[in-house]
């Protein structure tokens, strides 16, 4: 798996130093020298093998993925989740509320989309503990958690047009909004 990763990470390299070479070419700057288009070829694939090495990091702590937290107990693999991810967007849901299944829809999109932030969800019915201490009353609840701590926690969808077939574009414009999320990690 790792190996296919590397050989895609390097063709999207070899193709983007293409896109980049012929944007010189066109540009036909006289003042360029070779020795300057080398030095910014060896950085842009430095820092093409840093954000690899990163998003690696990210993956290996579940990140990229939407995934439920079901560990014995909960509230402990709550609190290491919170713990391990600088950025967590968490889903605190309920199976029986059909609100929640509409969230399901748009948090996976999200997962793939922003790396950095790791997204999860928690039945909250098997954690009366989390319920009470976090003040969740009522669902779908989603919880924007950064440095272990809640930045905002969304309840229904008044913040996303009170509708439930909001757009997932929306979702994401308030968890920028709150510093959740990030552009540059598109």
């Amino acid at each position: 798996m790792a190996d296919t990763l590397n050989s895609v990470m390097l063709q999207a390299g070899a193709a983007y130093e293409d896109e980049i070479d012929a944007e010189l070419k066109k540009l036909d700057i006289e003042n360029i020298k070779e020795d300057d288009i080398e030095e910014m070829r060896r950085k842009r694939l430095e820092k093409m093998k840093v954000t690899h090495k990163k998003n690696q990091e990210y993956r290996s702590k579940g990140h990229g993925e939407y995934n439920e937290i079901y560990g014995e107990p909960l509230e402990r693999e709550f609190f290491q989740s919170c713990k391990d991810s600088k950025l967590m967007v968490c889903h605190f849901y309920r199976p029986a509320t059909e609100r929640c299944k509409i969230l399901d829809k748009h948090l996976p999109i999200l997962a793939r989309k922003h790396l950095p932030c790791k997204f999860v969800k928690l039945n909250i019915e098997k954690s009366p503990y989390l319920a009470e201490k976090l003040r969740i009353i009522c669902l779908p609840c989603l919880s924007f958690i950064k440095d272990g701590k809640i930045l905002y926690s969304m309840i229904g969808f008044d913040d996303v047009g009170g509708i439930d077939d909001f757009h997932t574009d929306a979702l994401e414009a308030l968890m920028m909004l709150y510093g959740v999320l990030d552009e540059e990690d598109m």
